[in-house]
């Protein structure tokens, strides 16, 4: 489980993730819905600058194409949800 690498971040961005419902649209450790991309190593896929980027705006990072919903996180709840995803990775 990593328990021992729960850092108060990465509780918080779990929390962040549960909030927001975001397993209604992606998978996470093969539980979730799968309208959107799963997200379990997407911090060793994709890094910390795109997940930022995709959380500040994510129709920004692919025009015109289905995207995900703007939530408005500030700085400190990005770095929260990066914190989660590097753990879950």
């Amino acid at each position: 489980t990593h328990s021992e690498a729960v850092t108060e971040a990465v509780a918080r961005g779990k929390d962040l993730w549960d909030e927001n419902n975001c397993m209604g649209c992606h998978t996470l450790l093969g539980e979730g819905a799968y309208y959107a991309p799963e997200l379990t190593r997407v911090y060793e896929r994709r890094g910390a600058d795109f997940i930022r980027a995709m959380l500040r705006d994510p129709a920004a990072m692919y025009p015109g194409q289905r995207k995900m919903q703007k939530y408005d996180f500030s700085e400190a709840e990005i770095e929260d949800l990066v914190a989660f995803f590097q753990w879950i990775n």
